[in-house]
């Protein structure tokens, strides 16, 4: 690109003139680069004048906060922990005052000593992304009365989620006085309870997580927008997890349905848990194998149904899956294999789902609030619960919104996919199941676009003898993210998507009793 082809045409006269003199970090670092000057950096340098560093750093989003830096092999650079100045240049500067004196405040700050380098490659796949968002790197001189349209920020999606989930809650207690209750604000309390524990509890937790370089393992193969991610704490399952399992029982008096929930929550939460710690041991994307993950999902929902078996028998009303047009589908004996498979592919689903900062708690909190809508009159005991897991969420949320400074791992993931199927399944009636479906639209279409990659690519590879893929990336969010869709983009997108799915479930999902006349399509 001609761009950027000026970029560099402009900087590297720069090191080779004035900036040999000084040897600046960066500006050793490129001469080593590019002609094999030795590196020599004897202690932390400051650079006043614009680099190679400055305008790279210029051409990245404002949603990022640096390229990377490595030092013998290792980054330098952690967002959540330092963060070097990063200047970026006031668009209205134009080429010639691009390279005058950089002030002191917009300085790019060293702050290790060392031999530093730039990482190239990585630089070379940033400037290679951003070609494909027009963004250029040089603006002429522009009237001070121009603006620029407003962005998506993480913060404003978690707190326009958090409002939206609270204003639900409130309505739903009111419906519920209204209609008889004696209860209270019973989801108001357990969705705020657990919202500002989780909350509380991430303050701590996050920190001891980055003392303790419990950091996430980034994939080369993946966005190159994500690699300024590396260095963020992960395993953020371990405290918002226990606080939703714990407001959850306690609000709901130690329910048996509920401590049956929580087991299988607790449950894969451990077996998420295990996979992150290997993970970070082994310093690689290699934690436990994928047949002894399987093996404990479902080896959870298997005690769980056996209790869940032990409390209504085997041909109970809810072996009947009640669905919308007045259709059932009698499964017998069937449902409880049929119960264990749904509660390993939601475990799985949400997993998959956690590829972006806060679309999977914050989609999770949508789908547990739309169960705790549904779940109010028939079991409020399970709905309390539901809103305690939404109010996890959204505490998570708020350390793991864009930019994230803790990801939730495994640990939390799997947690959240296990709870919402045992929340449906333990449910007193028929149609509880078609609920869980219908709110799990995020999470359906995100594992079906897997689903459809993999096989894909199988495909194409026996007919034609080289694999093709459906999509640029999989699961869906990646896709999205390759298209051109910035990252708070594609998670508002999923957002208001998983709200529609919980609002269609509300309109299609058959009344919510067990005395419903049931009239088996299946003989």
């Amino acid at each position: 690109d001609r761009r950027h082809t000026m970029a560099l045409a402009f900087v590297l006269p720069q090191f080779l003139g004035a900036s040999v003199r000084r040897r600046t970090p960066l500006s050793s670092a490129i001469l080593h680069q590019f002609f094999g000057c030795p590196l020599r950096l004897s202690e932390p340098q400051r650079s006043r004048s614009p680099s190679l560093f400055a305008v790279v750093s210029e051409l990245v989003p404002k949603d990022h906060d640096s390229i990377r830096l490595s030092k013998n092999g290792h980054d330098v650079y952690r967002p959540a922990e330092t963060r070097y100045t990063t200047p970026r240049l006031p668009r209205t500067w134009t080429r010639k005052s691009l390279f005058s004196q950089v002030p002191s405040s917009e300085s790019v700050d060293l702050q290790e000593p060392g031999p530093f380098k730039i990482n190239i490659e990585q630089a070379k796949k940033v400037v290679a992304h951003l070609q494909t968002q027009a963004v250029a790197p040089f603006s002429k001189s522009t009237t001070s009365g121009s603006s620029s349209s407003p962005s998506i920020t993480g913060s404003l999606l978690a707190n326009l989620l958090i409002v939206a989930t609270v204003g639900v809650a409130v309505c739903l207690d009111l419906a519920n006085i209204a209609a008889g209750s004696a209860a209270g604000f019973v989801v108001v309390r357990a969705l705020l309870g657990s919202m500002l524990l989780a909350g509380a509890a991430g303050y701590v937790s996050v920190g001891l997580l980055r003392k303790l370089k419990a950091s996430q393992y980034i994939r080369d193969d993946g966005p190159q927008s994500h690699l300024n991610k590396s260095g963020t704490p992960t395993m953020g399952g371990v405290f918002f997890i226990p606080v939703a399992a714990l407001v959850a029982l306690v609000a709901t008096g130690f329910d048996p349905a509920v401590a049956a929930v929580v087991f299988v929550m607790l449950a894969n939460g451990a077996v998420g848990f295990a996979d992150d710690y290997l993970i970070l041991k082994n310093k690689a994307n290699t934690g436990i194998s994928p047949s002894l993950k399987l093996a404990g999902q479902i080896a959870s929902a298997v005690f769980f149904c056996a209790w869940l078996v032990m409390q209504v028998g085997w041909m109970a009303p809810q072996t009947t899956l009640l669905l919308p047009l007045g259709l059932a589908i009698p499964l017998g004996a069937l449902f409880w294999p049929f119960a264990v498979f749904t509660i390993t592919a939601m475990s799985n689903a949400v997993n998959l789902t956690d590829g972006l900062d806060g679309l999977a708690p914050g989609t999770v909190a949508v789908a547990a609030m739309g169960l705790a809508a549904l779940l109010l009159y028939s079991a409020p005991a399970l709905a309390t619960a539901a809103a305690a897991v939404a109010g996890a969420s959204l505490g998570f949320l708020h350390h793991n919104r864009h930019p994230s400074k803790v990801f939730m791992g495994d640990t939390g993931s799997l947690a959240l996919g296990s709870v919402l199927a045992a929340l449906a399944l333990a449910a007193p009636a028929q149609s509880a199941v078609w609920a869980l479906f219908v709110v799990s639209g995020v999470f359906f279409a995100e594992t079906v676009s897997v689903i459809a990659q993999v096989l894909y690519f199988k495909y194409t590879k026996r007919r034609y003898g080289e694999g093709r893929r459906l999509l640029k990336m999989a699961p869906l969010h990646h896709h999205l993210e390759l298209s051109g869709w910035k990252e708070t983009s594609v998670v508002a997108a999923l957002y208001a998507a998983a709200i529609l799915f919980s609002l269609l479930a509300v309109l299609t999902t058959p009344p919510l009793v067990l005395d419903v006349v049931v009239f088996p399509v299946v003989p």
